[in-house]
C-alpha cells in the first residue's frame, strides 16, 4: 500500500518546525533591537552621570583622551 504525501502535511510540518524555530532562537530584528535597546540605556546612564561632572573634570578627561590618541598616533606612524 502506498502512502501519499499531500501537500497540506508538507505545509503543516514546515509550519510547525517554523514555529518551534522561532520559538526558540528570536528573529533578527528581535536581536538587533534588543541591543539597540541595551545600547541606548547605557547611553543614558553615562550621560546622567556626565550631567553631574564638573565642566573642569570632562575637560581634564577630554584632553587625557587627546593625549592617548596622540601617542597612538605617533606609534602607528
Amino acid at each position: 500500500m502506498k502512502k501519499l504525501i499531500l501537500k497540506s502535511h508538507v505545509l503543516f510540518l514546515f509550519a510547525t518546525f517554523s514555529a518551534g524555530l522561532y520559538a526558540v532562537v528570536p528573529l533578527e530584528g528581535e536581536a538587533e533591537w534588543e541591543a539597540f535597546n541595551q545600547a541606548e540605556e547605557q547611553r543614558l546612564q553615562t550621560s546622567n552621570t556626565d550631567a553631574r561632572k564638573t565642566i573642569e573634570v570632562l575637560r581634564r578627561e577630554a584632553e587625557a583622551k587627546r593625549e592617548v590618541l596622540r601617542q597612538e598616533a605617533r606609534v602607528t606612524y
